[in-house]
């Protein structure tokens, strides 16, 4: 898992506000490993459902139609996985 920290559901939701957290997985459902950060996001949306200021953001495989709410938010955690 990568954490950065910047200043910023698939790209036609709100983008984040400031001084919250953005939690993006990213991953194809279809494939066994490439999926892992689009389940632990749905996972994280339900534990943190009841916290505004987490946003949990299912990123599919559109990584180019991210970079809207990628720099709008201030905390950013992505999760990817891939198979070596």
């Amino acid at each position: 898992m990568l954490v950065q920290q910047r200043r910023h559901s698939p790209p036609a939701s709100p983008e984040v506000a400031q001084g919250s957290v953005l939690v993006l997985g990213i991953g194809n459902t279809l494939l066994t490993d490439e999926g892992m950060g689009v389940h632990v996001v749905q996972e994280l949306s339900r534990q943190y459902a009841d916290q505004p200021d987490v946003e949990c953001m299912d990123g599919g495989t559109i990584s180019f139609m991210l970079s809207g709410p990628i720099v709008s938010t201030q905390n950013l955690i992505i999760v990817d996985t891939a198979a070596l």
